[in-house]
């Protein structure tokens, strides 16, 4: 609807106190702070944590472990026998609504096989001078912009070394992807030794990251 944002305000003036939900192409934090500046905390919803997982489906064995660890937490897949055709639809619907229409990216097939690539580089160092190379990106700061278009979308997160000396903060970023359904559908479910490391890495991760609203602390990685 257009014009929400006038409304909302509206109310707000008037005391009342709103909760707004909306998809990622039309209602991302971005928008928030351009319509409400200085009158909204966001609340982020992630997918469900293993905990949350065991308490949906009323127990916790090896085998419900083994299912969280490579299928994720996306509720909807909960009763579905094609898991992987689901998390494709969504991923894709992401990239056609939430960023190549939104964004309005002139090269879609250049955009959609980076994606790719960065996908693929879950619970690793980024240095975005190789990655754009590999992905075939005219330059590191193209490749920074549509890292920049995944992590606001929510598919990715993006995360600083800890590091005393500000310069060395913001040099190589870790990534992670923002559900374990979309590390299976980037690599499978079986893997390497390492990669079978990276996937646990990725869902510690995810475990900090729903804590740090709990916590109010701020998360980095340390090399």
């Amino acid at each position: 609807v257009e014009g929400w944002h006038l409304f909302v305000n509206r109310l707000l003036r008037a005391g009342r106190h709103i909760v707004i939900t909306g998809s990622n192409a039309r209602l991302l934090t971005s928008d928030l702070a351009t319509h409400l500046t200085g009158r909204h905390i966001p609340v982020e919803i992630l997918p469900f944590s293993y905990a949350e997982y065991c308490k949906w489906i009323e127990h916790n064995t090896d085998e419900d472990w083994r299912h969280y660890f490579f299928n994720g937490g996306l509720p909807e897949t909960f009763a579905m026998v094609d898991q992987r055709g689901y998390v494709s639809a969504l991923y894709n619907s992401i990239l056609s609504k939430d960023i190549l229409g939104r964004h309005k990216v002139r090269n879609a097939r250049r955009f959609i096989d980076a994606a790719y690539v960065i996908m693929k580089q879950f619970s690793r160092e980024i240095a975005y001078d190789s990655l754009a190379e590999r992905a075939g990106v005219s330059s590191a700061h193209t490749m920074q912009v549509y890292l920049g278009y995944l992590a606001e979308s929510y598919l990715v997160s993006l995360v600083r070394k800890y590091s005393h000396k500000p310069a060395e903060r913001i040099r190589n970023d870790k990534l992670y992807l923002n559900d374990p359904a979309f590390i299976s559908y980037f690599t499978g479910v079986m893997g390497s030794e390492e990669e079978l490391g990276w996937r646990l890495e990725n869902i510690v991760f995810l475990e900090l990251l729903r804590r740090r609203y709990e916590e109010d602390t701020e998360i980095f990685y340390y090399k």
